[in-house]
């Protein structure tokens, strides 16, 4: 078993804030696009959602769905319901309406807070009469603040819910006050030191972002909506910015890294949400003063575990953030012996209070092992402690399979894919073919920066040379990118079709529209893309979008990757190409 350092008597996030805000009342805490807000100004524009709510009769389990777009009005009311002591549920902006309303019927008696001064979300014309809504708009300026009544809970996330009905983790107050003590550290050596936001407010890692940045006298930059779905703009703001802090997934970073300049460096990052390949961390290793691998399952209050890379290559999870427990235990729940394999237990101060009106469920992982007293959450994940007394990822649920009887680790694949110089990105599945036969499917995403005139066979190659017979993938085929889910995440079951793709024609458009229409031919079929025809209508996905510009800017740098966005029709993208000359 590990064990986090043990430490007491830490303050909560409200507690930090307030000592900032007294200490640096003038100090920028907040920038969104050309708004500033100094730390007197967003404490009391955060009273000033806390006065309105405070107003309300809630019911003892109520929570506030928070269905704002991403800017400072969604800071201030997420500060606003913790200074209330009232969880918040918080919801990527791009949530369909119809999975608005699934969440809300596993919220009884919450209410949504929208702002009628700002867009609203199309989910809100759906909402039943059952469900009160209440317009930040309506709230006065200069409140006095209210009570802080310490609420158990500090936000509720939903989880898990892409197929089935969504279940809501309750976050406790006590869980986020450890997070923040623990990883305050990574910025105690800047004066004034700069934090970048650009996940999204639905996914549980922005909790970090904000609170960090906000509970530490930090200047908080928030990426506007456009800037944190273009990973070109993200590097622009990385680029000038020159963050003390940054958190992403792999999957964002492989994106940015193309549009970095090559002597780009990190102060620090956190790299966590997906297991860490080996040659991401090697880029990281180079270039980022600090690196660090992270772990946690929402479950337990964003990250569980850390780890510094210290060397290039660098996969293992590291040790458990302070009063956090590690467990690694066989099928029966006892504790297995160092080096072995087992299931991946976690407890301590990081752990949610289960998930909201499901007992069933929460009894099921949460509950106790080994005969102790502890309350762990079984994370269903895979892994060992090694004689480093290092915690090591092996495979989350699903991630291993058997082959003609052979126990196959899907990202020992992969990263053998990804160590090639021409592959940017790779994944590996299970798949069951038409002969009802399951085998490996394979999929990897070319590097621009290093072409290759033959990837496939290239990897075949290279793959016949490292790994045996019984691991060589049935399939293997390029993608133009990845399917991801809201989170940033891998879409398997979005991938497992891409292997009955097949190759697309050559598209009948001539001149600079024939050009463009040969660089989005591996995104879509444009064998029947006419002119005026919408690009993403037609099934171009927003992570497409980016392989394709990078593309099509090799061309003409001048396109950038909103103008794709902004004109996604041949004609308008040829108009765009024809205002400077081809530099290709």
């Amino acid at each position: 078993m590990l064990s986090g350092r043990i430490t007491s008597g830490y303050p909560d996030f409200i507690a930090r804030f307030d000592g900032a805000a007294a200490r640096w009342p003038e100090r920028t805490a907040l920038r969104c696009g050309t708004l500033e807000w100094t730390y007197a100004q967003l404490r009391q524009q955060a009273i000033d959602s806390a006065a309105l709510l405070a107003g309300l009769t809630l019911a003892p389990d109520a929570a506030v769905l928070l269905c704002l777009p991403r800017g400072a009005a969604l800071l201030a009311a997420m500060i606003g319901c913790q200074y209330l002591g009232v969880p918040y549920i918080p919801i990527g902006w791009s949530t369909p309406p119809a999975r608005l309303q699934q969440m809300l019927g596993a919220l009884p008696g919450s209410v949504v807070l929208h702002d009628s001064a700002s867009p609203s979300h199309p989910g809100l014309s759906g909402i039943g009469a059952g469900v009160a809504l209440v317009d930040l708009a309506a709230r006065n300026a200069g409140q006095p603040r209210p009570a802080h009544a310490g609420g158990r809970e500090a936000y509720r996330i939903f989880t898990s819910g892409s197929t089935g009905v969504p279940k809501a983790v309750m976050v406790t107050t006590l869980a986020c006050a450890n997070l923040l003590d623990h990883f305050s550290v990574l910025l105690a050596d800047h004066a004034a030191p700069l934090v970048l936001s650009s996940t999204s407010p639905g996914f549980d890692i922005f909790y970090l972002e904000y609170a960090l940045a906000l509970a530490n006298g930090a200047t908080l930059v928030l990426a506007d909506e456009q800037q944190a779905a273009s990973p070109q703009a993200l590097a622009r703001l990385l680029t000038t910015l020159r963050p003390a802090l940054y958190q992403s997934t792999p999957s964002l970073l492989k994106c940015l890294l193309p549009y970095l300049a090559p002597d780009y460096r990190f102060d620090t990052v956190l790299v966590g949400g997906e297991a860490l390949g080996q040659q991401l961390s090697g880029t990281l290793f180079a270039r980022a003063r600090h690196a660090y691998n992270v772990y946690g399952p929402t479950e337990t209050t964003v990250w569980s575990t850390w780890m510094r890379l210290e060397a290039p290559g660098e996969r293992r999870i590291g040790v458990p953030i302070q009063n956090t427990l590690i467990a690694i235990v066989d099928a029966d729940g006892r504790a297995v012996a160092s080096g072995e394999s087992g299931r991946l237990l976690i407890g301590g101060d990081g752990l949610a209070l289960g998930y909201l009106g499901q007992p069933q469920l929460t009894a099921e992982k949460f509950g106790h092992a080994m005969h102790d007293d502890v309350l762990w959450y079984d994370t269903g994940d895979i892994g060992f402690i090694d004689a480093d007394g290092l915690l090591n990822f092996v495979t989350r649920a699903g991630d291993y399979v058997k082959v003609n009887g052979h126990r196959i680790e899907l990202l020992e694949v992969s990263d053998a894919l990804e160590a090639l110089p021409f592959v940017a990105e790779a994944a590996v599945l299970c798949v069951r073919d038409r002969h009802d036969v399951d085998t490996l499917a394979a999929f990897i995403k070319t590097d621009p920066r290093t072409p290759c005139a033959d990837p496939v066979g290239s990897a075949r190659a290279e793959l016949a040379r490292l790994l045996p017979a019984y691991m060589q993938p049935h399939s293997l085929t390029v993608v133009a990118d990845f399917p991801r889910n809201s989170a940033g995440k891998l879409d398997r079951k979005a991938l497992a079709p891409l292997v009955q793709v097949p190759v697309t024609p050559a598209s009948p458009a001539t001149g600079l529209a024939g050009d463009i229409a040969a660089l989005l031919a591996p995104y879509l079929n444009v064998s029947r893309l006419g002119p005026d025809d919408n690009l993403f209508a037609q099934g171009l996905t927003s992570m497409h979008a980016v392989s394709f510009h990078l593309d099509l800017a090799a061309h003409w740098p001048h396109i950038e990757l909103f103008h794709v966005f902004e004109h996604p029709t041949l004609s308008r993208l040829s108009a765009l190409a024809a205002e400077q000359p081809c530099t290709a």
